[in-house]
C-alpha cells in the first residue's frame, strides 16, 4: 500500500469518527441548552430560505451555527471567564466573526501537528449542524432529566455518552 493511500485512508477513518462524535456532542449540547438551540434556529430562519438547505453561501451570516462544537471544551479559568459555562459566543470577536483558535483552545492543533482535514471537517460540521437545526428540534425524551454532558471514560479523548437518547421533533 502506498503512503498516499495510507494517508488518505487515515484521513477518512479518523475524520468519520471525529465528525460522528462532534455531531453527537452538538446534539447533546443543543438538547441540554435549549436557549442556545433556539437562538441558532432563529438565526437560520432569518438567513436561510425555508425551501433551501443551509449552504456554504450562508456560512458568514450564520455565525452561531457552524463552529459551536468548538465551545464544548472547558479550558479552566486561565483562558476563559466562567470556563464551565457553555458559551459559544466566547469564540466570536467583537464583530461577531468566529475565532477558530485562541489561547488555550486549538481544536485541530497547530503547526506540524495541525489536522490535515481541518477545513473539510469545519465545512462538514457546519453543513450537518445547520441542516439538522433548520429541520429538527432536539430535546430529552419525555419524562427524562436533562442530558448529561459528562464524557465516557476512555483512555484518549472525551467521547460522548452513547446511551443517551433524544426526542426529535420536525420543525414546520
Amino acid at each position: 500500500m502506498s503512503d498516499l493511500t495510507r494517508i488518505t485512508f487515515d484521513l477518512f477513518l479518523a475524520g468519520n469518527e471525529t465528525t460522528s462524535d462532534m455531531t453527537r456532542w452538538f446534539l447533546i449540547y443543543m438538547t441540554r441548552f435549549q436557549e442556545i438551540q433556539e437562538k441558532i434556529q432563529e438565526e437560520i430562519d432569518r438567513v436561510v430560505p425555508r425551501d433551501t438547505l443551509p449552504g456554504l453561501q450562508h456560512r458568514n451570516q450564520l455565525r452561531n451555527c457552524g463552529d459551536v462544537p468548538g465551545s464544548f471544551e472547558s479550558q479552566g479559568p486561565t483562558y476563559f471567564k466562567d470556563p464551565d459555562k457553555f458559551d459559544p459566543s466566547r469564540f466570536l470577536d467583537k464583530n461577531g466573526k468566529y475565532i477558530p483558535t485562541c489561547d488555550g483552545f486549538q481544536a485541530f492543533g497547530i503547526g506540524k501537528r495541525q489536522c490535515l482535514g481541518e477545513q473539510f471537517a469545519r465545512m462538514e460540521l457546519y453543513l450537518i449542524t445547520a441542516s439538522l437545526l433548520q429541520n429538527f428540534t432536539f430535546a430529552p425524551p419525555e419524562g427524562e432529566r436533562e442530558m448529561s454532558i459528562a464524557p465516557d471514560k476512555v483512555p484518549i479523548g472525551h467521547n460522548p455518552r452513547k446511551e443517551q437518547k433524544f426526542s426529535i421533533k420536525c420543525r414546520n
